[in-house]
């Protein structure tokens, strides 16, 4: 029998660095063992001219400007001071007339001087056609009396009746 079949379920051994029970647990080889000792990599926190590293002019290659305050050149004083924008409008190459009758020509009829084509009015033309041609009394409602009557005895229940959980008169849940 091998040892597998021995165990049963829930019956493992537990591996431990440091066993306690050597029946229920056990130290694992020393080729399995991995050190949980971890070592990140620290360097300085400020640059070398004394600042931290993430304000300091000079830390990361960052080149500083050698000049202060008061050091700058003037700057031009056509660029400094305040300018109207200009601008030129193209000459009309056509007249109003001639613009308005050229769009008139190029453009679509406008709204109702065509009838839109639908999908549903398509469908709908034959049983308009059988519709029309019913006479008069085919075309009534032949339930009307019971209808009326179904909307006659409805009633909209109030807000209050809602949480009181009343049925109008007539209904039963």
């Amino acid at each position: 029998r091998s040892a597998s079949e021995l165990v049963g379920p829930g019956q493992y051994r537990i591996e431990r660095e440091w066993p306690l029970d050597p029946k229920g647990e056990f130290c694992p080889p020393l080729s399995a063992q991995v050190s949980l000792s971890k070592s990140f990599p620290c360097e300085a926190r400020t640059s070398k001219d004394g600042a931290l590293k993430g304000i300091s002019t000079s830390a990361g290659n960052k080149k500083t400007n050698p000049l202060g305050p008061g050091q700058y050149h003037a700057t031009d004083t056509a660029a400094s001071r305040k300018v109207n924008a200009s601008y030129s409008v193209p000459a009309a190459v056509e007249t109003q007339e001639a613009l308005r009758l050229r769009k008139t020509i190029a453009v679509a009829p406008g709204p109702g001087a065509y009838e839109a084509k639908s999908p549903l009015t398509e469908a709908g033309v034959p049983r308009a056609k059988i519709s029309s041609a019913l006479p008069r009394e085919a075309k009534r409602c032949r339930y009307k009396q019971q209808f009326g009557h179904v909307f006659a005895t409805m009633r909209q229940r109030k807000p209050s009746e809602w949480a009181a959980g009343k049925d109008p008169p007539g209904e039963q849940r």
